[in-house]
């Protein structure tokens, strides 16, 4: 009866402890949070925004919820590969869901920033964001701005 009891014991041990930490996102998502304010504090610098400017808050918003995106997105597709156990079939499809729904994320972001900034804006928005990775947030650097 003892045995038993420990054994039981045991499991749900194991059981609770594989569960507690399931995937380890926090260093990405940390990184993620802050490559957004980054990307915020440049696109407000290329578009001449103001600290106490509603469009800044906007904008930060749009980038907060598009990373808090991206984050979910990892940590559901960390679960699904996870689950397919190095089959390269379903790691393909994963990989090109993850594709396609960042596109969707960068698209929605976009359209909800399109509707604060003026035309001269958002012409800037478009040139500047294309400097931005869609995928880690990370600001690349001009091929002009280097050679000068």
């Amino acid at each position: 009866m003892k045995k038993l009891i420990l054994s039981v014991i045991t499991v749900l041990m194991f059981s609770f402890s594989a569960f507690s930490n399931p995937v380890k996102g926090t260093d990405n998502s940390k990184v993620l949070l802050k490559q957004a304010k980054i990307a915020v504090e440049f696109l407000q610098k290329e578009l001449k925004l103001k600290d106490k400017d509603s469009k800044l808050k906007e904008l930060t918003k749009a980038y907060m919820a598009y990373a808090k995106n991206l984050i979910a997105l990892d940590q559901k597709l960390a679960y699904k590969n996870k689950a397919a156990k190095g089959d390269k079939n379903t790691m393909m499809q994963n990989k090109k869901a993850k594709f396609s729904m960042m596109t969707e994320a960068a698209n929605e972001r976009d359209k909800k920033i399109s509707k604060f900034l003026s035309k001269k804006q958002l012409e800037k928005y478009r040139s500047a964001s294309k400097s931005i990775h869609p995928f880690t947030l990370k600001i690349k650097e001009d091929k002009k701005k280097k050679t000068k």
